[in-house]
Formats: C-alpha cells, sequence, structure tokens
C-alpha cells in the first residue's frame, strides 16, 4: 500500500515538473489556477461571437439567472429539448438561454443558422469555432446544460436533454 502512494506521488510529481519544463511555471501556474466550472463555483467567463458576429460575453448577463446550453444542429436530444429551451425563455423574460453552438463538430455553419430558423430561436445562440469554450466547461456530451445564477455562480448541471420537468426543477436552482 505505501509503495503504490509513493509511485502516484512520484508520477504526479513527475507530470507536474514536465509541464513546468514544457509550457513554463506561468503556464503550469494558469493551468492548475483556470476556475473549473463546478456547481457551487462561478461560471467561467468567455466571449464567443453570435451567428450576425456580435461578440457576446457570459459577464454581460450578470445579475440575471443563465443557461448555458452546449448543443449542435446534428443532435438528436438538442433538437427534442430546444423547443423548450425557447419556451422557457419566452415564459421568462429576465432569464438568459445562451447557446453554445459546438461549432468544431458541425458540418457546415449554415447549419447553425437553418437550425436557429426552423426553431424560432430568440436567445443568444453563440458558435465555438475551435471547441475551447466546450473543452473549458467539461463537455463531453451533447447536449450540455449549465444552470448559473444571478451571482454568476453554477447551481445545476445538465447532461443530455433536457424534459420540460428537468428543466423547471433545474430553474429553481436559479430563481
Amino acid at each position: 500500500m505505501r509503495r503504490t502512494l509513493v509511485a502516484v506521488w512520484v508520477v504526479v510529481l513527475a507530470g507536474a515538473v514536465g509541464l513546468a519544463v514544457a509550457g513554463g511555471p506561468s503556464e503550469l501556474a494558469a493551468l492548475l489556477l483556470r476556475p473549473r466550472p463546478e456547481v457551487g463555483r462561478r461560471a467561467p467567463d468567455f466571449t464567443l461571437t453570435s451567428l450576425e458576429g456580435v461578440p457576446v460575453s457570459l459577464g454581460s448577463f450578470q445579475g440575471r439567472p443563465v443557461i448555458i446550453n452546449f448543443w449542435a444542429s446534428w443532435c438528436p436530444p438538442c433538437r427534442e429539448e430546444m423547443p423548450h429551451l425557447q419556451a422557457a425563455a419566452k415564459a421568462d423574460e429576465e432569464l438568459v438561454v445562451l447557446a453554445v453552438d459546438a461549432t468544431h463538430t458541425e458540418r457546415r455553419q449554415e447549419d447553425v443558422a437553418a437550425f436557429v430558423e426552423e426553431y424560432g430561436l430568440t436567445f443568444p445562440v453563440v458558435l465555438d469555432r475551435d471547441g475551447a469554450v466546450n473543452e473549458e466547461y467539461l463537455v463531453r456530451a451533447l447536449p450540455t446544460s449549465y444552470f448559473v445564477d444571478r451571482q454568476g455562480v453554477i447551481r445545476a448541471r445538465y447532461l443530455g436533454g433536457m424534459t420540460p420537468r428537468a428543466l423547471e426543477e433545474n430553474l429553481k436552482a436559479i430563481r
């Protein structure tokens, strides 16, 4: 047991030293100190471009409840839940649904615009062209949604397509 524990610490230490040598101490510190998107923690801010080419920042919605929804036009569960998100946004003018398209997985950007038109989406849709925000938010499956309160703190995370009931339950955490 003791040998295993020592071996684990040696591997961890070697990895940290390797990162420090390869990327320098400032890159290692930035990696280790970067806020993680966990329930109870502040949501990491990001800025992405909308379909219209306008920069949109999560931080610009401070003071309002926000659902950050990671999705793609080719994703069947995303297609199923999107009308529920649109209905929630329409029913509560204060609620922000920020739809982050996994553009790096789309065949064509035109598919995103067609999806938005098909579903009549009226909330902000932004393009994560290189997948950096998906990566920062640890998105491993689509759709994934984060529920952020008025103070910018993540109060819930939901993996997979939401039913109206699941959406309503998670909204309680940020209203």
